[in-house]
């Protein structure tokens, strides 16, 4: 089932995304999570390659885990990270016979120890480009090493998602740049967009405004991360280049030694949002779980009264 038909009713979509555990450990958290969130009936839940640059295996393998463990949606973060065409084409079609029907088509971060993005020599610099050759495969079109000539080849039939930036992406600063990136990137075959985190539901509304400008128009889906304490938030907004809101910043700031009372604040605050986000008529919204369900357990709780 491709996930952005759950976006067509009017009814607000819910969704996960969970964390890959770091090579050598245990797929616990992970399966602790879901099982304490199933309860909420998540549309889907995807799951991350690793984050900032960190390389973690198992994400298809854990997806595919997930669809036949509740009987949903599975999506893996699929990235260009040292991936040749083929490496790609080939990794799809593992994907495809596990059963995975939609994927999450990035860029990918630049490993840990490198300082930009370098491409393989024989795969994608862009994330378009990604998803461009998951849009010829659902069109029967594969690399021409992997098929013979007159050939006849079947169609796969994955849906694609791709990320946008509200505060931008850190590799551009111009804003509207970064929108036309985006749009190139529905050009060329997304299904729907998973925004990075946000601390400023205005930033997102504005955003989305500015994306239909240009003609985007497939479902924009809010990225929420609930946390709950001040050094994280702080990480996050330097490492991602995300802004606090003044008025939020300046009260963590005065309380960021009272730990109970910035977790109070950050939980208000991220269930506002959601709150407001909802009530603007957004299609969803996908929580960042981090493996860590207490947040997002807490926020689903008042939005599914």
């Amino acid at each position: 089932m491709k996930v952005s038909n759950l976006y067509k009713d009017e009814k607000p979509v819910y969704s996960l995304e969970v964390f890959p555990p770091r090579n050598g450990e245990s797929l616990e958290a992970v399966y602790n999570t879901i099982d304490d969130l199933i309860t909420f009936s998540p549309a889907f839940i995807s799951v991350t390659g690793g984050a900032l640059g960190s390389m973690r295996g198992g994400t298809i393998a854990i997806a595919a885990g997930i669809k036949r463990k509740y009987g949903i949606e599975g999506i893996p973060h699929f990235t260009c990270v040292n991936k040749s065409i083929q490496d790609i084409e080939n990794m799809l079609m593992e994907m495809k016979f596990d059963g995975i029907e939609n994927v999450f088509a990035l860029r990918g971060d630049p490993p840990i120890g490198q300082d930009k993005f370098m491409p393989h020599p024989e795969g994608h610099k862009y994330a378009f480009e990604l998803v461009r050759q998951i849009k010829n495969l659902n069109e029967g079109k594969y690399c021409t090493l992997s098929t013979e000539k007159n050939s006849e080849t079947l169609p796969t039939n994955f849906g694609i998602a791709v990320a946008g930036y509200p505060d931008g992406h850190p590799e551009c600063p111009d804003k509207k740049m970064d929108l036309q990136h985006l749009k190139t990137k529905v050009n060329n075959g997304a299904d729907y967009i998973v925004t990075q985190l946000f601390f400023d539901t205005d930033v997102f509304l504005e955003f989305v405004e500015n994306a239909i400008k240009i003609g985007i128009d497939i479902p924009i889906i809010p990225g929420v991360m609930p946390m709950d304490k001040y050094g994280q938030i702080k990480f996050i907004s330097k490492q991602m280049g995300i802004e606090i809101p003044k008025k939020l910043k300046n009260k963590l700031e005065d309380f960021k030694d009272d730990k109970d009372a910035v977790k109070k604040m950050l939980e208000e605050h991220t269930l506002d949002m959601c709150n407001k986000l909802i009530a603007q008529g957004t299609p969803g919204i996908q929580f960042f779980t981090m493996d860590k369900p207490m947040g997002t357990r807490k926020i689903l709780e008042e939005l599914c009264k």
